[in-house]
């Protein structure tokens, strides 16, 4: 449990830290390409190793993998260090590339290992990824003040990613506990499920909407008249709550006889944070911020329940885990992109907050479908 519990506090600092430093970034020189980029590259790599993590944990087991993705993490992040744009970008695809693995791989060990406690294992770790997200966003600025500078601040997150791939070295030197997944394709049946598909659009608009919030929220913040220090506040702020709403949510999910309630729920609140960040300012904008990524945050962890419980075996799990990160990560790599990019050509972030709602509007009957009854695959 522990070793989960360190793998899932690695995943999300190297991407949350990020946003925060945008406004030292530009200062910087840095385009807004490549800021687009250092968000965008991880997720889309989701296309391209997404389908390859079946054969390499298949290969080499489960254990063995996540502790090298682990390891992954830390020399993309310590490669950040120096600060330069080609290290800098290398960096990014070569944790991209180790995020990917652990996130699929983790669905699947969890329903191996923990059957009885899947809604509690996952919040666990869905929380714990929200945490060290929120921390990561809260000691972006802070650190960059100091000698780190910058790019130091992005490179300080190889230590937990290291600590982690230690902590999975046992495990990965002993006998395979979890049973790998079947290598080759994904189940053609797979592909040809409503619900596998409806799980894919539910999780590829959910992840859109938050890494948009991670990557543009302290610039949409800065720009409706916080300070730089209080925009990154207000994206800790609401990855913290998130944190506790991404463990909450689990569990929840698990003890209802249809999640379709917390589907509604997260959804509301995430249109009415869109909306207000769309129509207020100041610190009323900070609090809609709040609200939205706090249910973005649950939103997300409600995905990985519906990977583990809609999946009647751990192979169908890290099948349906890969199916839908590979195609929801694919997209959800196009937001930060076309955020940017209509933010630049309208020089405000209505164009982009109104694409927001609408990929909420979206996603929402999309998750309302996928959470109906207790059916599997």
């Amino acid at each position: 449990m522990c070793a989960v519990v360190l793998a899932a506090a690695a995943l999300r600092p190297a991407l949350t830290a990020v946003g925060p430093l945008a406004q030292r970034m530009a200062a910087q020189g840095m385009s807004p390409l490549v800021f687009a980029s250092l968000t965008a590259l991880p997720l889309l790599l989701f296309a391209g190793v997404g389908p390859l993590t079946r054969r390499l944990a298949a290969r080499w087991g489960i254990e063995r993998v996540l502790a090298a993705a682990l390891l992954a993490i830390a020399a993309g992040s310590a490669l950040r260090w120096p600060g330069s744009i080609p290290l800098l970008l290398a960096g990014t695809v070569v944790l991209g590339a180790g995020i990917v693995v652990a996130n699929i791989l983790l669905p699947s060990l969890v329903k191996s290992r923990f059957p009885r406690h899947v809604g509690a294992v996952t919040g666990l770790y869905t929380g714990t990824m929200a945490l060290a997200g929120a921390a990561a966003a809260a000691a972006a600025v802070p650190l960059a003040g100091t000698s780190l500078g910058w790019s130091g601040s992005l490179g300080v997150w190889a230590l937990p990613a290291a600590v982690a791939a230690l902590a999975w070295v046992p495990h990965a030197r002993g006998v395979r506990r979890t049973p790998p997944p079947a290598p080759g394709a994904a189940s053609p049946a797979l592909f040809r499920s409503r619900l596998a598909w409806q799980i894919t659009g539910y999780f590829a608009a959910t992840a859109l909407g938050f890494y948009l919030c991670t990557a543009y929220l302290p610039k949409v913040l800065a720009d409706r008249g916080l300070s730089e220090d209080a925009a990154g506040a207000g994206l800790a702020t609401g990855l913290l709550l998130g944190a506790a709403t991404a463990t909450a949510v689990p569990a929840l999910a698990m003890r209802l006889r249809s999640p379709r309630g917390a589907v509604g729920v997260l959804s509301a609140a995430q249109a009415a944070g869109a909306i207000g960040l769309l129509t207020a300012g100041g610190s009323t904008a900070a609090a809609f911020g709040v609200l939205l990524l706090t249910a973005v945050s649950g939103a997300f962890a409600l995905c990985f329940v519906l990977f583990t419980t809609r999946a009647p075996d751990p192979a169908t799990a890290t099948r349906l885990s890969a199916m839908a990160q590979s195609t929801g990560y694919l997209i959800g790599a196009l937001g930060p992109l076309m955020f940017g990019t209509a933010h630049t050509l309208t020089g405000t972030w209505n164009a982009p907050l109104v694409l927001l709602l609408a990929m909420v509007a979206a996603a929402t009957p999309l998750g309302l479908a996928a959470a109906r009854s207790r059916r599997t695959l």
